[in-house]
């Protein structure tokens, strides 16, 4: 999936570079990462099996 990043929200953790998308969810990420990163990999978890062209287009704010 591809989103608008802005480089100067980003952050390494566990030697994976992780980008977000705007300044309030990089602070969000910045004080709650491990379980947002937690999350993420359940959601990865559920979401791998499915193809493709079942995914919605990003809502991009």
């Amino acid at each position: 999936m591809k989103v608008p990043i802005i480089p100067e929200a980003w952050k390494i953790v566990g030697g994976k570079l992780y980008l977000n998308n705007n300044r309030n969810v990089h602070k969000r990420f910045e004080q709650n990462y491990a379980e947002i990163i937690h999350g993420a990999d359940l959601n990865g978890e559920i979401i791998r099996p499915t193809p493709k062209n079942k995914f919605k287009k990003p809502i991009i704010r």
